[in-house]
């Protein structure tokens, strides 16, 4: 269903920078936004922070190893999650967004590039992310607690279902949860019924 044109939506630049810009995320009271760009550390990518009509953004990370990407903004807007992939595996940090340190706060598995997509919970005391619930299984939905440092499992699909459970996605409410399945058999022709 084709959307109706609103005389209130403008489309406006909010960054223009040689490289590639990618999983951008605007802070909750939307007057900042958190993105990855390549342009200072080509191939990998650093978390940056620009004011929105800013001309200059803010670097927070320093990224020496593998890539990094899905920025989120904790419900204060005071910090900012992300994930960052490389050969040695995968992990979820948190830095503040106006600049200091990124503290790591738990490893994940990152096949083919995946680095955690955190969401925090509007309570800012949980991050709901991918990872493996089993060590060889597929990847799954977690909840893992700030306070604690434990992961609870929310979704794990059965072993040979591909990728798994990726890109979780809370509702406002908090009670509701979306996510891809990435099955190993699309339903089309390539694939046979099971009898």
């Amino acid at each position: 269903m084709p959307m109706a044109r609103s005389s209130r939506i403008r489309v406006v630049p909010l960054t223009n920078m040689s490289g590639a810009v990618w999983a951008p995320a605007f802070s909750p009271d939307a007057k900042q936004i958190a993105f990855i760009w390549d342009g200072e550390n080509p191939g990998k990518g650093d978390l940056y922070v620009q004011l929105v009509g800013g001309d200059k953004p803010l670097r927070l990370t320093h990224t020496r190893a593998g890539f990094s990407g899905s920025p989120a903004w904790s419900p204060d807007g005071q910090k900012i999650a992300f994930g960052r992939c490389d050969d040695t595996g995968g992990a979820v940090y948190v830095v503040p967004a106006l600049s200091g340190p990124a503290r790591k706060l738990t490893e994940v598995a990152c096949p083919y590039g995946e680095t955690g997509s955190p969401n925090w919970t509007s309570d800012g005391r949980s991050l709901v992310l991918t990872d493996r619930c089993t060590p060889d299984g597929s990847m799954g939905i977690v909840v893992f607690s700030m306070e604690t440092g434990l992961k609870r499992c929310l979704t794990a699909p059965p072993l040979g279902e591909g990728q798994g459970d990726l890109h979780p996605a809370l509702s406002p409410d908090q009670q509701t949860l979306a996510f891809v399945r990435f099955s190993s058999c699309i339903r089309n022709a390539r694939c046979r019924r099971s009898e």
